[in-house]
């Protein structure tokens, strides 16, 4: 209740965006990574010069955020952008009153009964990076998995709204292969900027599974879920593989699967 729909604008909860143009893109079109926002950076080097780097090791990163610049009209195009999903988090905390992970933890950590997790500062007191590194156990995100596979629900009780699991797994306007922050694997994610995806393995092999969602971590940290396979995958990787094929694993499991069927 405390955001009324995914048609509201940004600026009307964002006060320093309220009379700006980049106020009126929606949560929808941030949602699906079509809000039509600057990247950040494009380069990560570390030098004094880099805005990315001064973002990531810098203590302010919500003004930054704030700052940047539309580049496209919102919902014309779609562009992975780390910085859209922290916008977002920045609406969650003006909407709610309560601070991005406590919001997190209160509404969906606990009531699924996961383990303590950290998240990083950008200063004592200040903001979490809302678009990256939650440090917790694999367990966790398997049951974080098993609750989109489930429609929301754990363990008898109704935690998200099925309605809203649905909309997620939607399929925006802009790109097949994405809904709401997921990424859709029916037929083909474009992978390369999150994988290595050469050499033998180049070669694009579609998921087995029509419904497949996947949680794309960075370092190939991966969660893979198929409702109607009643499966739930998660890869836990500390660095990336020399080659990668996205649908390796889960293809495996799955004819597995079939077979003892």
């Amino acid at each position: 209740g405390h955001i009324t729909s995914v048609e509201d604008s940004i600026g009307k909860y964002i006060d320093e965006w309220r009379d700006d143009l980049r106020g009126k893109t929606t949560i929808r079109q941030a949602l699906w990574m079509s809000a039509g926002l600057e990247q950040m950076a494009e380069s990560y080097e570390m030098n004094i010069f880099s805005r990315g780097v001064r973002y990531n090791l810098g203590d302010d990163f919500e003004g930054m955020i704030l700052e940047l610049n539309q580049l496209e009209p919102p919902g014309s195009s779609f562009d992975y952008n780390n910085e859209e999903t922290n916008l977002l988090g920045i609406v969650i905390e003006r909407a709610t009153g309560s601070r991005y992970a406590q919001y997190l933890s209160e509404k969906l950590w606990q009531p699924l009964g996961l383990a303590d997790a950290s998240m990083y500062l950008d200063r004592r007191g200040g903001s979490v990076m809302k678009s990256c590194c939650i440090f917790s156990r694999p367990y966790d995100w398997l049951k974080i998995g098993q609750l989109m596979k489930d429609r929301g629900s754990f363990e008898g009780r109704q935690l998200v709204p099925e309605e809203w699991i649905d909309e997620m797994v939607t399929p925006s306007d802009n790109a097949v292969y994405y809904g709401y922050q997921v990424w859709l694997g029916s037929d083909y994610i474009p992978l390369k900027r999150f994988s290595y995806d050469t050499g033998e393995n180049s070669e694009h092999i579609p998921f087995l599974a029509d419904d497949m969602i996947i949680f794309l971590g960075y370092g190939g940290q991966r969660v893979w879920v198929s409702p109607s396979n009643d499966l739930v995958i998660v890869r836990s990787t500390v660095q990336w593989a020399d080659t990668w094929q996205e649908s390796r694993i889960p293809n495996l499991i799955i004819s597995s699967l079939n077979k003892s069927k």
